[in-house]
Protein backbone atom coordinates (compact mmCIF):
# COMPACT_ATOMS: atom_id res chain seq x y z
CA UNK A 1 0.00 0.00 0.00
CA UNK A 2 1.25 3.55 -1.14
CA UNK A 3 0.19 6.62 0.33
CA UNK A 4 0.93 9.87 -1.13
CA UNK A 5 1.02 12.43 1.48
CA UNK A 6 0.66 16.30 0.25
CA UNK A 7 2.32 19.53 1.26
CA UNK A 8 4.35 20.53 4.11
CA UNK A 9 4.71 24.18 5.21
CA UNK A 10 8.00 25.16 4.35
CA UNK A 11 9.48 28.37 6.71
CA UNK A 12 10.57 31.03 4.61
CA UNK A 13 13.74 30.77 3.67
CA UNK A 14 14.36 27.16 4.40
CA UNK A 15 15.23 24.92 1.23
CA UNK A 16 12.43 22.64 0.16
CA UNK A 17 13.13 19.10 -0.39
CA UNK A 18 10.97 15.95 -1.39
CA UNK A 19 11.50 13.40 1.20
CA UNK A 20 10.16 9.73 1.22
CA UNK A 21 9.17 8.47 4.39
CA UNK A 22 8.93 4.72 5.53
CA UNK A 23 6.03 3.59 7.68
CA UNK A 24 6.20 0.17 7.13
CA UNK A 25 8.30 -2.87 9.65
CA UNK A 26 10.51 -3.59 6.92
CA UNK A 27 14.17 -1.53 6.01
CA UNK A 28 13.61 -0.18 2.67
CA UNK A 29 15.99 1.41 0.16
CA UNK A 30 14.27 3.72 -2.49
CA UNK A 31 15.17 5.23 -5.88
CA UNK A 32 14.16 8.44 -7.56
CA UNK A 33 13.34 9.89 -10.89
CA UNK A 34 13.61 13.57 -12.33
CA UNK A 35 13.91 15.15 -16.06
CA UNK A 36 16.23 18.41 -16.60
CA UNK A 37 16.32 19.88 -19.59
CA UNK A 38 14.95 16.96 -21.72
CA UNK A 39 16.72 14.56 -19.93
CA UNK A 40 15.41 12.24 -16.94
CA UNK A 41 17.94 10.98 -14.85
CA UNK A 42 17.23 7.99 -12.02
CA UNK A 43 19.58 7.75 -8.80
CA UNK A 44 19.55 5.96 -5.71
CA UNK A 45 19.82 4.07 -3.50
CA UNK A 46 18.21 6.10 -0.74
CA UNK A 47 18.02 3.45 2.37
CA UNK A 48 15.00 4.33 5.04
CA UNK A 49 14.29 2.88 8.04
CA UNK A 50 11.17 1.82 9.68
CA UNK A 51 9.18 5.09 11.20
CA UNK A 52 11.84 7.95 9.65
CA UNK A 53 12.00 9.75 6.77
CA UNK A 54 14.91 10.25 4.26
CA UNK A 55 14.96 13.84 1.99
CA UNK A 56 16.00 12.36 -1.17
CA UNK A 57 15.88 15.51 -3.61
CA UNK A 58 16.82 19.19 -1.62
CA UNK A 59 15.45 21.09 -4.19
CA UNK A 60 12.21 23.20 -4.82
CA UNK A 61 9.36 20.75 -6.44
CA UNK A 62 7.85 21.97 -9.39
CA UNK A 63 4.37 21.26 -10.88
CA UNK A 64 5.73 18.14 -13.44
CA UNK A 65 6.31 14.64 -13.16
CA UNK A 66 8.94 12.82 -10.89
CA UNK A 67 9.23 9.28 -10.11
CA UNK A 68 9.85 6.71 -7.37
CA UNK A 69 10.70 3.03 -6.87
CA UNK A 70 10.77 1.48 -3.39
CA UNK A 71 11.88 -2.22 -1.89
CA UNK A 72 12.84 -4.07 0.66
CA UNK A 73 16.49 -4.51 1.37
CA UNK A 74 18.42 -7.82 0.20
CA UNK A 75 18.57 -8.63 3.98
CA UNK A 76 14.85 -10.04 4.09
CA UNK A 77 14.63 -13.92 2.25
CA UNK A 78 13.24 -12.39 -0.98
CA UNK A 79 12.19 -8.69 -2.54
CA UNK A 80 9.00 -8.98 0.11
CA UNK A 81 7.64 -5.61 -0.93
CA UNK A 82 7.90 -3.24 -3.67
CA UNK A 83 6.56 -0.09 -3.78
CA UNK A 84 6.03 0.66 -8.17
CA UNK A 85 4.11 2.08 -10.88
CA UNK A 86 4.15 2.12 -14.00
CA UNK A 87 6.86 4.06 -15.65
CA UNK A 88 9.66 1.51 -16.89
CA UNK A 89 13.17 3.31 -15.80
CA UNK A 90 16.42 1.62 -14.96
CA UNK A 91 18.13 1.12 -12.00
CA UNK A 92 21.46 -0.55 -10.78
CA UNK A 93 22.71 -3.19 -8.48
CA UNK A 94 24.60 -0.30 -6.69
CA UNK A 95 24.55 3.05 -5.73
CA UNK A 96 23.85 4.59 -9.09
CA UNK A 97 22.71 7.90 -11.08
CA UNK A 98 21.42 7.00 -14.86
CA UNK A 99 21.20 9.82 -17.34
CA UNK A 100 18.85 9.13 -19.84
CA UNK A 101 17.46 6.23 -17.83
CA UNK A 102 14.34 5.26 -20.07
CA UNK A 103 17.06 2.77 -21.65
CA UNK A 104 19.83 0.80 -19.84
CA UNK A 105 22.96 0.38 -21.21
CA UNK A 106 25.09 -1.17 -18.66
CA UNK A 107 24.60 -4.70 -18.32
CA UNK A 108 24.69 -4.04 -14.43
CA UNK A 109 21.61 -2.59 -15.19
CA UNK A 110 17.82 -3.47 -15.04
CA UNK A 111 13.99 -1.99 -15.76
CA UNK A 112 11.58 -1.26 -12.77
CA UNK A 113 8.49 -0.05 -12.63
CA UNK A 114 8.51 3.48 -11.29
CA UNK A 115 5.53 5.74 -9.86
CA UNK A 116 4.48 8.35 -10.69
CA UNK A 117 4.55 11.45 -8.65
CA UNK A 118 3.43 15.18 -9.22
CA UNK A 119 4.03 17.57 -6.01
CA UNK A 120 1.31 20.47 -5.86
CA UNK A 121 3.86 22.31 -3.33
CA UNK A 122 7.71 23.20 -3.54
CA UNK A 123 7.96 21.01 -0.55
CA UNK A 124 6.38 17.17 -0.75
CA UNK A 125 6.79 13.43 1.00
CA UNK A 126 5.21 10.35 -0.43
CA UNK A 127 4.61 7.63 2.85
CA UNK A 128 5.10 3.96 1.77
CA UNK A 129 2.77 2.19 4.25
CA UNK A 130 1.70 -1.53 4.58
CA UNK A 131 -1.65 -3.35 5.40
CA UNK A 132 -1.39 -2.97 9.49
CA UNK A 133 -1.23 0.89 9.41
CA UNK A 134 1.47 1.57 11.95
CA UNK A 135 2.01 5.22 12.66
CA UNK A 136 6.09 6.24 12.72
CA UNK A 137 6.36 5.34 16.04
CA UNK A 138 5.22 2.04 16.05
CA UNK A 139 6.71 1.32 12.31
CA UNK A 140 10.33 2.10 14.31
CA UNK A 141 8.99 -0.28 16.79
CA UNK A 142 7.37 -3.19 14.57
CA UNK A 143 11.23 -2.91 12.45
CA UNK A 144 13.07 -3.47 15.15
CA UNK A 145 10.88 -6.76 16.09
CA UNK A 146 11.81 -7.74 12.91
CA UNK A 147 15.42 -7.45 13.14
CA UNK A 148 15.45 -8.95 16.59
CA UNK A 149 13.63 -11.58 15.34
CA UNK A 150 15.95 -12.44 12.47
CA UNK A 151 19.04 -11.72 14.76
CA UNK A 152 18.18 -15.18 16.92
CA UNK A 153 15.68 -13.15 20.21
CA UNK A 154 12.20 -14.25 21.35
CA UNK A 155 10.25 -11.25 21.12
CA UNK A 156 6.98 -12.92 20.61
CA UNK A 157 5.70 -11.42 17.77
CA UNK A 158 5.91 -8.13 15.42
CA UNK A 159 2.96 -5.63 16.70
CA UNK A 160 5.13 -2.26 16.74
CA UNK A 161 4.51 -2.36 20.95
CA UNK A 162 6.93 -2.19 23.30
CA UNK A 163 6.37 -4.96 25.75
CA UNK A 164 8.49 -6.76 27.89
CA UNK A 165 10.02 -9.08 25.69
CA UNK A 166 10.76 -6.58 23.25
CA UNK A 167 12.29 -4.31 25.72
CA UNK A 168 14.60 -7.03 27.38
CA UNK A 169 15.44 -8.46 23.94
CA UNK A 170 16.53 -4.71 23.09
CA UNK A 171 18.12 -4.20 25.90
CA UNK A 172 20.00 -7.22 25.91
CA UNK A 173 21.13 -6.35 22.19
CA UNK A 174 22.22 -3.17 22.90
CA UNK A 175 24.25 -3.98 25.71
CA UNK A 176 26.04 -6.55 23.93
CA UNK A 177 26.45 -3.85 21.08
CA UNK A 178 28.08 -1.37 23.39
CA UNK A 179 24.74 1.00 22.58
CA UNK A 180 23.16 1.51 25.64
CA UNK A 181 23.07 5.22 25.65
CA UNK A 182 21.90 5.48 22.43
CA UNK A 183 17.81 5.82 21.34
CA UNK A 184 15.99 2.72 20.65
CA UNK A 185 14.88 3.59 17.65
CA UNK A 186 18.07 5.58 16.46
CA UNK A 187 19.82 4.37 13.40
CA UNK A 188 22.50 3.10 15.39
CA UNK A 189 20.48 0.60 16.75
CA UNK A 190 18.89 -0.15 13.65
CA UNK A 191 22.92 -0.48 11.67
CA UNK A 192 24.20 -2.53 14.43
CA UNK A 193 20.98 -5.07 13.90
CA UNK A 194 21.06 -4.89 10.48
CA UNK A 195 25.11 -5.77 10.67
CA UNK A 196 24.19 -8.35 13.12
CA UNK A 197 21.47 -10.25 10.57
CA UNK A 198 23.85 -10.42 7.78
CA UNK A 199 26.37 -11.77 10.13
CA UNK A 200 24.26 -14.61 11.14
CA UNK A 201 23.21 -15.16 7.73
CA UNK A 202 26.32 -15.31 6.33
CA UNK A 203 26.09 -19.02 8.52
CA UNK A 204 23.39 -20.35 6.83
CA UNK A 205 20.85 -20.22 4.59
CA UNK A 206 21.01 -20.63 0.53
CA UNK A 207 23.01 -17.87 -1.50
CA UNK A 208 23.00 -17.73 -5.51
CA UNK A 209 25.72 -16.08 -7.27
CA UNK A 210 25.68 -14.94 -11.15
CA UNK A 211 29.13 -14.67 -12.21
CA UNK A 212 27.95 -14.08 -15.98
CA UNK A 213 27.68 -10.68 -18.07
CA UNK A 214 23.83 -11.82 -18.35
CA UNK A 215 20.30 -11.82 -15.90
CA UNK A 216 19.46 -15.37 -14.61
CA UNK A 217 16.61 -16.73 -13.82
CA UNK A 218 16.52 -19.19 -10.85
CA UNK A 219 14.09 -21.82 -9.34
CA UNK A 220 14.86 -24.24 -6.20
CA UNK A 221 13.58 -26.71 -4.91
CA UNK A 222 13.46 -28.45 -0.98
CA UNK A 223 12.51 -31.03 0.32
CA UNK A 224 9.50 -30.62 3.41
CA UNK A 225 8.24 -33.83 4.93
CA UNK A 226 7.82 -36.45 2.25
CA UNK A 227 7.39 -33.41 -0.16
CA UNK A 228 9.37 -31.68 -2.65
CA UNK A 229 8.63 -27.32 -3.24
CA UNK A 230 9.95 -25.53 -5.80
CA UNK A 231 10.01 -21.66 -5.55
CA UNK A 232 11.10 -19.33 -7.96
CA UNK A 233 11.81 -17.35 -9.99
CA UNK A 234 14.59 -15.55 -8.26
CA UNK A 235 15.81 -12.38 -10.42
CA UNK A 236 20.01 -12.59 -10.07
CA UNK A 237 21.17 -9.51 -11.85
CA UNK A 238 25.08 -9.86 -13.36
CA UNK A 239 27.47 -9.79 -10.86
CA UNK A 240 24.68 -10.18 -7.94
CA UNK A 241 24.09 -12.64 -5.45
CA UNK A 242 20.73 -13.04 -3.54
CA UNK A 243 20.15 -15.12 -0.72
CA UNK A 244 16.57 -16.67 -1.32
CA UNK A 245 17.17 -18.88 2.31
CA UNK A 246 18.49 -17.62 5.13
CA UNK A 247 17.28 -20.50 7.46
CA UNK A 248 19.75 -23.75 7.58
CA UNK A 249 19.64 -25.66 5.56
CA UNK A 250 18.64 -29.46 6.29
CA UNK A 251 22.15 -30.71 5.13
CA UNK A 252 20.95 -33.32 2.38
CA UNK A 253 19.78 -32.26 -0.70
CA UNK A 254 18.63 -29.18 -2.48
CA UNK A 255 17.21 -29.01 -6.58
CA UNK A 256 18.23 -25.78 -8.49
CA UNK A 257 17.31 -24.59 -12.05
CA UNK A 258 18.99 -21.75 -13.69
CA UNK A 259 18.69 -19.73 -17.32
CA UNK A 260 20.21 -16.72 -18.66
CA UNK A 261 18.80 -14.06 -20.66
CA UNK A 262 20.12 -11.38 -23.28
CA UNK A 263 18.47 -8.07 -23.51
CA UNK A 264 15.54 -10.00 -25.83
CA UNK A 265 14.26 -12.33 -23.32
CA UNK A 266 15.96 -15.04 -24.80
CA UNK A 267 18.42 -17.82 -23.70
CA UNK A 268 22.35 -16.34 -23.56
CA UNK A 269 24.85 -18.49 -25.81
CA UNK A 270 28.32 -18.45 -25.22
CA UNK A 271 30.48 -19.96 -27.70
CA UNK A 272 27.60 -21.62 -29.32
CA UNK A 273 26.67 -22.99 -25.72
CA UNK A 274 23.42 -22.27 -24.17
CA UNK A 275 23.32 -20.96 -20.51
CA UNK A 276 21.13 -22.91 -18.84
CA UNK A 277 21.97 -25.24 -15.73
CA UNK A 278 19.54 -28.08 -15.18
CA UNK A 279 19.85 -31.46 -14.58
CA UNK A 280 17.65 -34.71 -14.67
CA UNK A 281 15.12 -34.39 -12.08
CA UNK A 282 11.83 -33.28 -13.20
CA UNK A 283 10.14 -30.90 -10.87
CA UNK A 284 7.09 -28.46 -11.59
CA UNK A 285 7.72 -24.61 -12.42
CA UNK A 286 5.54 -21.85 -14.01
CA UNK A 287 5.93 -19.38 -15.86
CA UNK A 288 5.45 -16.25 -13.50
CA UNK A 289 6.48 -16.22 -9.78
CA UNK A 290 5.83 -19.71 -7.92
CA UNK A 291 5.52 -21.64 -4.68
CA UNK A 292 4.31 -25.11 -5.99
CA UNK A 293 4.11 -27.57 -2.39
CA UNK A 294 3.08 -30.99 -4.64
CA UNK A 295 5.58 -32.64 -7.79
CA UNK A 296 2.70 -34.88 -8.65
CA UNK A 297 1.29 -33.98 -12.09
CA UNK A 298 2.71 -30.56 -13.63
CA UNK A 299 1.07 -30.89 -16.81
CA UNK A 300 -2.40 -31.37 -15.42
CA UNK A 301 -2.11 -28.57 -13.29
CA UNK A 302 -1.00 -26.12 -15.88
CA UNK A 303 2.79 -26.34 -14.73
CA UNK A 304 5.59 -26.60 -16.73
CA UNK A 305 8.16 -29.51 -16.40
CA UNK A 306 11.58 -28.10 -15.42
CA UNK A 307 14.92 -30.51 -15.32
CA UNK A 308 16.33 -29.56 -11.80
CA UNK A 309 20.25 -30.56 -10.79
CA UNK A 310 20.48 -32.24 -7.06
CA UNK A 311 22.97 -31.23 -4.98
CA UNK A 312 24.43 -32.79 -2.34
CA UNK A 313 24.86 -30.80 0.90
CA UNK A 314 26.86 -33.38 2.57
CA UNK A 315 25.64 -32.26 5.63
CA UNK A 316 26.04 -28.73 5.38
CA UNK A 317 24.16 -26.32 7.17
CA UNK A 318 24.93 -22.87 4.01
CA UNK A 319 25.36 -23.40 0.14
CA UNK A 320 26.33 -21.09 -2.32
CA UNK A 321 25.12 -21.81 -5.87
CA UNK A 322 27.29 -19.87 -8.52
CA UNK A 323 25.99 -19.32 -12.64
CA UNK A 324 29.23 -19.09 -14.83
CA UNK A 325 29.73 -18.62 -18.19
CA UNK A 326 31.99 -21.33 -19.74
CA UNK A 327 35.55 -20.80 -20.81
Amino acid sequence: MIALLGAVLVPQGAQAKYSICNETSYVLEAATGSQENGVLTTQGWFQVLPGQCKVALKQDLEKRSYYLFARTISLYDQILRRFSGGRKLCISTSDFLIKGAEKCSDPAQTYEKFIEIKPEKPDWKTSLTEDVGYKPPQAAMAGLQRLLAMAGYDIGGIDGIAGGMTNRALEDFMAKAGLEKAGKTSPDVFNALISAVRKRQTESGLQICNETRFLVWSSIGQHEGEDIITRGWYKVLPGECIRPLRKPLDGQVIYSYGEAVDDKGQIAVKSGIKLIWAGKYQLCTRKTRFTIETQGKCQGEGLSITAFRKIDLGGAKSWTIRYTEPQ
